[in-house]
């Protein structure tokens, strides 16, 4: 996985010019390393204010309906985070995909290689994608 990482940030920092200066790299490394981080810190905020919404609840509706509530907070969040998601990754028409060269190729053979070690991963994200694809065309 590292590896992968890895070679994602360099393909990253290929196609986003090197010949932009030396600060390049380091700019890309310490901004994904701050999106880790509060990534990190987001997801621990979302639990400790859903434990606490089933912890306020308990008392009002019972054990059961807390859970509940917590639950429909939670698939609500990612229901809104996914379409979030979906209107920033999907591509404009006037967007043009270039081949990328020798990078591009040794990043999607190592993909490859990790989807061929994780099969059962790989298709759940395939059934995913494409329930995705399948109901944004409705």
């Amino acid at each position: 996985m590292d590896e992968l990482l890895k070679l994602g940030l360099m393909f990253l920092a290929n196609s986003r010019g090197i010949q932009r200066g030396a600060n390049t790299a380091s700019r890309v490394t310490t901004g994904t390393l701050c999106t880790g981080m509060a990534i990190v810190a987001v997801t621990a905020g979302v639990a400790c204010g859903v434990a606490a919404l089933w912890i306020f609840l308990i008392p009002v509706i019972g054990a059961g309906g807390a859970a509940l509530s917590a639950a429909g907070v939670l698939l609500i969040t990612g229901g809104a985070l996914m379409l979030i998601a979906r209107s920033l990754f999907h591509p404009s028409p006037d967007e043009v995909i270039d081949e990328g060269g020798p990078l591009a190729d040794e990043f999607l053979g190592i993909l490859r290689d990790g989807v061929e070690r994780n099969k059962g991963a790989s298709l759940l994200a395939a059934l995913v994608a494409g329930l995705a694809a399948g109901s944004a065309r409705k």
